[in-house]
């Protein structure tokens, strides 16, 4: 047999196991959340938004912001083996209190917190506020956390699988659903972790409903349309998402009423953030 048949014979065994290999099973994982009480997790979060505010058709406002918040999230109590009590507590570090104008979540505290309870697939069960978040501020989160967390499969992932989450929300013309779609990007190693890199776009619609947190007897109603895209980055192992990157359009549209005078106004929001693990203490 001459050199060049055995070098053939190799680059054909070589093929072979190439192909062999791209034929192989797909990676599968189980998208979880863990609910350790020996860690907290510290995050940054970082805003920036346009904002646009008319008045009865004629702009009253128009600018630029920006926020960077620090936030820790720790498990307070395990309810059963798929569901706990998960404390988040903010800290304002730069910029105005997270909210727009005309709106009842304009009452944010520069420090608050929030307790979820939440199943192990991402499902919010419960959600209670600090003393530092107005009755309206924490309507609005319940409602705004219920449309955007996600609410993972309840069987094994694969790159390019694709799921929706569909909450019925009643709008005063009736029901209408607000939909969010995910799908499994890739995996890679992200800041240490194991990652489920999880793309997602969706429109969250949230009716408004509130009196003003400076002047009780002005009502404020309304409804916020907000498209979503983003990517989560989800650390399997750990069942924990350690990065978070979105862009978000939101339209408000609404009335303010104060001694019977009816104000129509608008706020138009242009929105990025991105949030990101910082550190993991033992407790």
């Amino acid at each position: 047999m001459t050199f060049r048949n055995i070098a053939s014979i190799f680059i054909l065994f070589l093929l072979v196991v190439y192909m062999a290999g791209c034929t192989g099973e797909k990676k599968e994982i189980l998208l979880s959340y863990k609910f350790p009480l020996d860690k907290k997790y510290s995050f940054l979060y970082d805003s920036k938004s346009s904002v646009t505010v008319s008045e009865n058709g004629s702009v009253a406002y128009s600018g630029e912001k920006s926020h960077r918040v620090s936030y820790t999230r720790r498990v307070v109590e395990i309810i059963d083996s798929a569901t706990a009590r998960l404390r988040f507590s903010y800290e304002l570090m730069e910029g105005e209190p997270p909210g727009n104008r005309l709106m009842a979540e304009d009452d944010m505290p520069w420090n608050w917190s929030t307790d979820f309870v939440m199943a192990a697939n991402g499902r919010i069960i419960d959600l209670t506020g600090d003393s530092g978040l107005s009755a309206e501020s924490l309507a609005y989160y319940r409602k705004l956390f219920e449309q955007t967390t996600p609410m993972y499969p309840d069987v094994p992932v694969t790159e390019g699988y694709t799921w929706s989450h569909t909450v019925k929300v009643l709008l005063e013309e009736g029901l209408t659903d607000a939909t969010t779609t995910y799908k499994i990007k890739s995996f890679a190693r992200e800041s240490g972790y194991d990652c489920a890199i999880i793309e997602y776009h969706g429109n969250i619609i949230i009716p408004l409903a509130a009196r003003s947190p400076d002047d009780s007897t002005v009502t404020i109603t309304g409804r916020d349309r907000i498209e979503v895209e983003g990517l989560s980055f989800f650390a399997y192992v750990e069942g924990i998402v350690i990065k978070e990157e979105e862009k978000s359009h939101l339209y408000r549209e609404g009335e303010m009423s104060k001694g019977g005078k009816i104000t129509a106004f608008t706020i138009e929001e242009k929105r990025s953030y991105r949030s990101r693990l910082v550190t993991v203490e033992q407790i």
